[in-house]
């Protein structure tokens, strides 16, 4: 039932991912930081802290001018995702 749960976040967080990496190419910081706010506390419920502040740092991200941080910060949290999927497959 765990495994299970962990898989189902792991695929949720990867496609809430890909939805992140369109909001964040297009520049469009309030569905960038809508996406983060959705996969934090499922972040959080498994144990990816690091990823689930991740998340809260890019939903900080409000204006446009600050599109070079936001793509930093999606850089590191599709670094840490990669990381907490690799974890959560060899539980």
């Amino acid at each position: 039932m765990i495994r299970d749960l962990l898989l189902q976040f792991s695929v949720s967080a990867g496609k809430s991912a890909n939805e992140m990496e369109r909001a964040v190419n297009e520049e469009n910081t309030a569905a960038a930081g809508a996406i983060a706010h959705k996969l934090k506390s499922s972040a959080k419920s498994v144990g990816a802290f690091k990823l689930a502040e991740l998340c809260e740092r890019i939903e900080s991200v409000e204006t446009i001018a600050e599109i070079s941080i936001l793509k930093s910060l999606f850089r590191k949290f599709s670094e840490e995702l990669v990381v907490v999927q690799a974890a959560l497959a060899s539980t």
